[in-house]
């Protein structure tokens, strides 16, 4: 019972000290805690004697005067306060053990523990002996006895019953205190709470803190669980800023006009002059800028990562569907190959976009399978970027293939039961890309500037390994230049047995010449360029027309796209990044 009620109280001192943080931290000197009396204001997590003085707010209402005009413990301080049930509520409404009641000393500051007991000692009206024990400070031996706590499990039985020498008894030993900085015990009362390195304590916690100069580096507190710590003992290290390391921005760190390390972590004084890489930004207003390491180890100016700059196409690239042309190499550098294994090689499936450094958007319907209705498995499955080439074996020098962590389709994508309607789908690669010149993101309308200049005859491009006019899988990377449709005139071109595929969130783009889209290219995005000269994605491959023969392509019939503007919230809620 005593350790349950200590281990309560160390639990509620605990809520009350974490409050009071910052001012034992402030007030920390080199070898001991000292406590600054303010009269004018005091912390947030002090409380204001009606002399102007401050104490904790975790002395206050605990039966203990401590401001000199007793304040702290006044019916006007103390009404709010809630005791829990295993505690004592004093007349005035301070909380005080509740074993203290009856012990024969004034525990509240009004003596208000000590009235209506009996003469045995005990509180009148209950069945508590007269012979029962109260262990201030000390450890409750099961017999009753008391002994010193620091006699618990030291080898020598000191109990009468030898229940100091079990495994319940032991307790936290008390670590020593740190090099350049110190811990305060808390949870229990002097002179049981010394912090005697080696003592074992019940129902403590420890409360660290560093001397100037330093910083802590691990838990700030730690709790006694049972018979050990929480978690292991923090130390102090010197102030340092944390290290600038990212391959999105070209650093240089010097301090005392010598150039150090920007990968390890740097005292302050340390300067740092950082610039976005090629291919990134820091956004509109300015792509580099310097830094300072503080002397309370946070940087100046917030080192946030360069972002990749997004939309931008390499007309003039190194020479890198369906009566498309053959593209530049890294013309279009957010297209993405999906591969799986089949006939024990990498087959490309389907295609997509780079929408930020871990995060491609594609289509739903390359993870689903119709026969089944289920998500397949694509633990096999591979991505490349960068990629030229059809073959999976045939990788340039500019080629990525970062692993696949997980694939999350649109919530309602049922396939064709639902005529794959929210057709889009999310994947989550376990590594970051590196942004080159032929790997880079497509930028999306999060804003909306441009849905509105997104009409019938805007022109967009459709990049890539589609099959060919001559129904040939195309070995290098093609695009073709593809014009939105109106809604009308394509419903009313394809034929009524696809009208159904038609949804709320698709639009129709193409041409009836031969000019298309094929499979291989579905997943891919539909790119427009607006007025800021980035290219925008504006639609995803879904589904076209059939042919007559269901393994060709129909490149005389337009093909329909996933409006990605009807999924912005499914795209920020998985994007993650």
């Amino acid at each position: 019972m005593r350790r349950k009620w200590l281990a309560r109280w160390a639990a509620a001192e605990l809520l009350v000290a974490l409050g009071a943080v910052i001012l034992l931290q402030d007030n920390y000197a080199a070898n001991a805690f000292i406590w600054r009396w303010k009269r004018q204001s005091c912390r947030q997590s002090q409380f204001q004697c009606a002399s102007g003085e401050c104490v904790a707010q975790f002395l206050i209402c605990d039966g203990e005067v401590n401001c000199r005009d007793g304040s702290d413990e006044t019916q006007k301080a103390c009404s709010d306060i809630q005791c829990p049930i295993y505690a004592f509520r004093c007349e005035y409404g301070a909380c005080i053990e509740g074993d203290k009641k009856c012990d024969g000393k004034n525990n509240c500051a009004d003596g208000s523990d000590e009235k209506d007991c009996g003469v045995s000692g005990e509180l009148a009206g209950t069945d508590v002996p007269a012979k029962a024990t109260n262990c201030k400070n000390q450890y409750t031996c099961k017999s009753g006895s008391c002994i010193d706590p620091f006699l618990l499990c030291d080898g020598m039985k000191d109990c009468d019953d030898g229940s100091d020498e079990t495994h319940e008894a032991a307790g936290c030993k008390l670590p020593g205190q740190p090099p350049h900085g110190r811990y305060r015990l808390g949870g229990c009362d002097p002179p049981a709470c010394r912090p005697v390195p080696g003592a074992r304590v019940l129902a403590a916690f420890l409360l660290y803190a560093c001397d100037p100069g330093f910083q802590l580096a691990g838990a700030q507190v730690l709790l006694c669980d049972a018979a050990a710590w929480s978690a292991p003992f923090p130390v102090c290290d010197a102030v340092a800023c944390p290290p600038l390391n990212d391959p999105s921005r070209d650093i240089e760190c010097r301090l005392n006009d010598e150039i150090v390390d920007c990968t390890q972590r740097m005292p302050p004084g340390t300067k740092a002059s950082v610039r976005c890489n090629s291919y990134y930004s820091h956004g509109p207003e300015f792509s580099s800028f310097d830094t300072t390491c503080q002397p309370s180890g946070q940087w100046s100016r917030d080192v946030t990562s360069c972002v990749p700059r997004c939309g931008d196409a390499n007309p003039d690239g190194v020479p890198f569907i369906s009566h498309g042309r053959r593209a530049n190499y890294a013309e279009y550098p957010w297209h993405v190959g999906l591969y799986r294994p089949a006939d024990g090689i990498l087959k490309q499936v389907c295609g997509g976009s780079i929408i930020s450094e871990r995060v491609i958007i594609t289509a739903a319907h390359c993870f689903w399978d119709d026969s089944t209705s289920l998500k397949v498995d694509y633990k096999d499955d591979k991505v490349a970027v960068g990629k030229y080439y059809l073959d999976w074996y045939n990788k340039t020098k500019y080629v990525q293939t970062p692993e696949i962590d997980h694939v999350v389709l649109h919530d309602h994508f049922k396939g064709r039961q639902r005529r794959y309607e929210n057709d889009i789908a999310l994947i989550t690669l376990k590594e970051t890309i590196r942004m080159t010149q032929a790997v880079r993101p497509i930028c999306v309308d999060f804003d909306k500037e441009y849905i509105n200049h997104f009409s019938p005859g805007t022109k967009g491009i459709v990049v890539g390994w589609g099959i060919t006019e001559r129904m040939k899988q195309s070995e290098t990377l093609h695009t073709a230049t593809l014009p939105h449709v109106d809604f009308r005139s394509c419903e009313k071109e394809v034929p009524e047995s696809f009208q159904s595929f038609l949804t709320y969130d698709k639009f129709c783009a193409g041409y009836r010449n031969g000019t298309s889209v094929c499979p291989g290219d579905s997943g891919g995005g539909y790119a427009s360029q607006f007025r800021d000269g980035k290219w925008y994605l504006m639609g995803i491959v879904s589904v076209g027309v059939p042919s007559n023969n269901a393994d060709d392509c129909n490149i005389l019939q337009y093909t329909t796209f996933t409006r990605v503007s009807e999924h912005y919230e499914f795209i920020r809620k998985n994007k993650g990044h």
